[in-house]
């Protein structure tokens, strides 16, 4: 026998075996369904698992007289999946089952149905962007009649296991891929009932992310509304867990079966971006999912990798935290869509910083790696993916840029309602930095200090430093100025200016002094002369204070000062002034 293959239909999938053929009368015919239990799968998946192929047989007719051959049966069966490629063959996780409807053995098994001696298209070189399987159905001739070893119906064999590099698919999300069968035969006569191709898996998105963003507020050195990334599966049983044993809870896992050489589970990867320096963000060791679990705890948690400490500290442009999906029980957590709310800690030593920090999410491991990876199995495509493990995708960093976590400076900000220097008029400013009070002052004995040990409910106020700009905005509609101190304003000092001698001389009109530091006090004393040095004050005032919109506006919260924990008092913010 030897197998002959046209280059026209083989574009096709079609290779047919010639060979000595006894009459059509005396061939056997056996007719197969195709049949399979589709899989959901990730659209950016590159060794996806797709569903089984199976063949059952619905139909049998006897040869009308005894085969003259060594075979009652012989056939040669391809299965070949297009717009996709291979990503394992049968050393590597590809399987062949068998199965009969009566008690008796099956007449498929082992040595009657197997892999053919060259099973795949590995190299996608003979049919493009397309998988190709094929099997050898060889059933002996018993030489006892009317069956001679043919099949019973409801006999059947099965292909489980098959991988697919979803990157090349170029279908669209939630659409079908579609397995097709093709058989010829040089002894006996086979056929796969229309229709011969059955759908094995759908493609969907495998990772939803969203943040809600954060505010870290850096003289309160606390972060007042936490930034959180939730991860979500976009359906049931996308995240798996093979190989992780949940020790967040301290219980072992009830697992998912393996299969299609599987290395490890689901793994979330997040990528931290623009962290300043003096910033450190810590990631919480384990995070709890939404399946419930035994005793009360959850039975879902995302934990920390092994390799990684979940600390990122800046200065730094990326990094990245891995988390491992564990499950207790996969038949509850793949009934379930299940949820990760992901909170960082947040510290700054740096009273200035501001920036804002980004993160993005991925499931890992990506197919962008070194060449050896940890552990995994030789991938089958040509050439070589350079990451062999299984599970892993192709997946794009979700969402788009978004603020994660923004840093901001404590702020006073000052409105001197009107501030002239025109000929005959001038005004002096002062602000005072009043952050060194009764609670923190080094000079004061501790016997009189309104703070710990005397007051322990007291928490003291920090001592804060920095620089206060002035807007100036002129009564004729002129452009607005500005003019910022010439050095940072320490603890407990002044600064005090006159208008002459800033970029405001000659106008009239309002200004707006922001300074960054908390508990700043204003005072405006507008003089009457001919010259500086003989002005006659006439009025004075002292600054209004505009609510911090940083501490107070955010979201509408307003944090308490002793515990800072967030209170909805909707405060009108900035020149609202609670109007």
């Amino acid at each position: 026998m030897r197998i002959l293959c046209r280059r026209t239909l083989l574009w096709l999938g079609v290779c047919l075996l010639t060979g000595v053929v006894s009459g059509w009368a005396q061939q056997a015919v056996v007719s197969y369904q195709l049949t399979s239990v589709p899989t959901t799968v990730a659209s950016t998946g590159d060794s996806e698992v797709l569903g089984s192929v199976r063949f059952q047989v619905t139909n049998v007719s006897d040869p009308v007289a005894a085969p003259t051959t060594t075979d009652v049966l012989a056939q040669a069966v391809q299965i070949v999946l297009n717009g996709i490629s291979c990503d394992n063959n049968s050393s590597t996780g590809i399987s062949l089952s068998f199965g009969t409807s009566a008690a008796t053995p099956s007449i498929f098994s082992a040595t009657n149905v197997a892999f053919a001696a060259s099973p795949y298209d590995a190299n996608n070189s003979i049919v493009p962007s397309a998988c190709v399987i094929g099997l050898s159905v060889n059933v002996p001739n018993t030489g006892t009649a009317p069956t001679y070893g043919l099949p019973n119906v409801g006999d059947w064999f099965q292909v489980d296991g098959i991988r697919g590099r979803l990157e090349f698919y170029t279908g669209t999300v939630g659409s079908a891929i579609n397995a097709t069968s093709l058989l010829s035969s040089s002894v006996g006569s086979g056929e796969v009932l229309p229709p011969n191709s059955v759908q094995v898996a759908s493609p969907f998105t495998v990772l939803a992310a969203s943040i809600t963003p954060g505010v870290y507020v850096n003289c309160i050195n606390t972060t007042t509304y936490p930034a959180t990334i939730t991860v979500s599966e976009p359906y049931q049983a996308d995240f798996v867990d093979y190989t992780i044993p949940d020790s967040s809870n301290g219980l072992a896992p009830v697992a998912r079966p393996l299969f299609g050489a599987t290395d490890s589970g689901t793994e979330i990867l997040l990528t931290i971006s623009n962290v300043p320096a003096g910033v450190t963000l810590t990631f919480p060791s384990s995070v709890a999912g939404n399946v419930p679990g035994p005793g009360g705890l959850a039975g879902d948690h995302l934990v920390l990798n092994s390799t990684n400490t979940g600390v990122v500290t800046g200065p730094v442009t990326t990094a990245t935290v891995l988390y491992d999906y564990t499950c207790f029980n996969a038949l509850a957590c793949d009934t379930t869509y299940e949820v990760f709310a992901i909170t960082p800690a947040v510290v700054g030593t740096m009273e200035g910083t501001t920036g804002v920090i980004t993160a993005q999410a991925q499931v890992a491991p990506y197919d962008v790696t070194a060449a050896t990876p940890i552990g995994g199995v030789p991938s089958f495509t040509s050439p070589p993916n350079t990451n062999s493990v299984r599970p892993r995708w192709s997946d794009p960093l979700i969402p788009a840029p978004t603020p994660f976590v923004t840093l901001v400076p404590c702020s006073t900000t000052l409105l001197f309602p009107w501030a002239v220097s025109t000929p005959g008029f001038d005004t002096g400013i002062v602000i005072n930095n009043t952050t060194q009070d009764y609670t923190d002052a080094a000079a004061l004995p501790t016997s009189v200090l309104i703070a710990p040990p005397n007051q322990p409910e007291i928490t003291p106020t920090p001592a804060e430093s920095g620089n206060c700009t002035l807007y100036y905005f002129p009564s004729n509609e002129a452009p607005a100025l500005y003019y910022t101190s010439p050095s940072p304003i320490s603890s407990g000092e002044s600064w005090a200016l006159l208008l002459s001698s800033t970029p405001f001389n000659g106008l009239t009109g309002y200004l707006i002094a922001r300074c960054n530091f908390q508990y700043g006090h204003g005072y405006a004393a507008i003089g009457q002369g001919t010259s500086t040095s003989a002005l006659t004050f006439t009025e004075s005032y002292l600054a209004l204070v505009i609510p911090d919109p940083v501490v107070l506006g955010y979201y509408g919260f307003a944090p308490s000062r002793l515990d800072y924990s967030a209170v909805q008092l909707f405060i009108p913010t900035g020149e609202a002034l609670a109007q």
